[in-house]
């Protein structure tokens, strides 16, 4: 398994800096382009998302991603804020958004990539946690 933490204020560029460090690392460990460009989708809608819902649009709160992989067979990341409580989608389900919607699409957009996502809130931090499985390479 290898594990690394990724960290960084938060504003717009910090975090796309941010999806681009934990891309680059994930670059260096997986070799299908199709499955890693899914991946950085999923993890630049998450840090965006942080910046926005979290914290409000507002500079200066910290964001951090705990990353663990098991090449060839599991991806784990667990996407931590200090920002305004945040438990996930309200209805139940996901559907795709209606175009009329201004938001909503990143969730769906995490939703069809990972295998597995989940909002947890433990005392001041919310976390994402997001998992996906991976093949073996023949």
């Amino acid at each position: 398994m290898i594990k690394k933490t990724f960290s960084s204020q938060a504003s717009p560029n910090a975090a796309r800096t941010l999806a681009k460090s934990v891309c680059r690392f994930l670059r260096e460990n997986i070799s299908d382009p199709d499955l890693l460009y899914e991946l950085e989708l999923a993890i630049t809608e998450a840090f965006s998302n942080v910046f926005v819902h979290a914290y409000e649009g507002k500079c200066g709160g910290k964001i951090q991603a705990d990353v663990a992989l098991q090449p060839g067979r599991r991806l784990i990341i667990e996407i931590k804020d200090w920002g305004s409580p945040y438990h996930g989608p309200l209805e139940p389900g996901l559907c795709p958004p209606r175009p009329d919607r201004e938001n909503g699409r990143g969730i769906y957009l995490i939703s069809q990539i990972m295998d597995n996502f989940q909002f947890i809130r433990v005392k001041d931090t919310n976390i994402l946690y997001l998992e996906k499985k991976l093949e073996e390479s023949p």
